[in-house]
């Protein structure tokens, strides 16, 4: 804070918030995209065998740094939550989607919001006292993650935030926060290991209520075959 203040800024907030601004103007898309074909290019072998080690090295990692205590409280929020609504916005909305999905076969229900602006509002007012919120951040908080978060407060819904550099900044708005690191900041980024840990979070909850899981997938079945309606997916 001194440090902060020594040179020219209010506190160290204010500091944060300038170098968080510096990164993203310097860390775009395009300029990590471009860092890790740079990676590839000067890397031996296939292509898909180095991708494929580097995201092994990725789920390595976060075996390391996702908190088991923090993901068993995670665990007791979801169960705990009359409804779960989770939130996801742009490359990372298939988790929101993938846990609307899952949790929805498990017989609870949930709520996928992926939308943005106005239209994610008139689901976010869907909130009520005691329901889940699950949100999946990366990189950005952007003004949409924000709001659900502080919703979610206001209401009186526990949340969990899976984040990879976000923990920080919004470490008051979100009552577990899930580090799901992705790699250097610098590179692209794939969804492989917050996707690992979202599964990791249903099978767990899964794990936490077998007989409940394994009767709405036998309704679901019975409700395939007696409406002819059937789906590989």
């Amino acid at each position: 804070m001194r440090f902060a203040k020594a040179i020219g800024y209010t506190g160290f907030r204010d500091l944060r918030r300038c170098l968080q601004g510096l990164f993203r103007a310097e860390a775009t898309p395009a300029s990590r995209l471009q860092h890790t074909l740079g990676d590839l290019a000067r890397s031996e072998g296939h292509v898909l065998t180095n991708v494929l080690a580097m995201e092994v090295q990725y789920l390595t990692e976060a075996s390391q740094t996702v908190d088991r205590a923090d993901f068993d409280r995670a665990v007791d929020v979801l169960l705990g939550g009359r409804r779960i609504f989770a939130y996801a916005s742009g490359p990372s909305d298939v988790l929101a989607r993938l846990a609307e999905l899952r949790f929805r076969r498990l017989g609870i229900l949930t709520v996928g919001m992926t939308e943005s602006g106005r239209h994610l509002l008139e689901k976010l007012q869907l909130l009520q006292p005691g329901d889940a919120v699950l949100v999946a951040g990366f990189h950005y908080a952007r003004p949409e993650l924000v709001a659900v978060l502080e919703h979610a407060r206001a209401t009186g819904c526990r949340s969990i935030l899976l984040t990879d550099t976000l923990g920080i900044t919004l470490r008051d708005k979100a009552d577990v926060i899930l580090a799901a690191r992705r790699g250097p900041v610098s590179t692209f980024h794939s969804l492989t290991v917050p996707m690992a840990i979202l599964n990791a979070l249903i099978l767990a909850v899964a794990l936490a209520r077998p007989e409940e899981s394994l009767a709405a997938l036998t309704r679901l079945d019975q409700l395939r075959a007696k409406s002819r309606l059937d789906t590989t997916i």
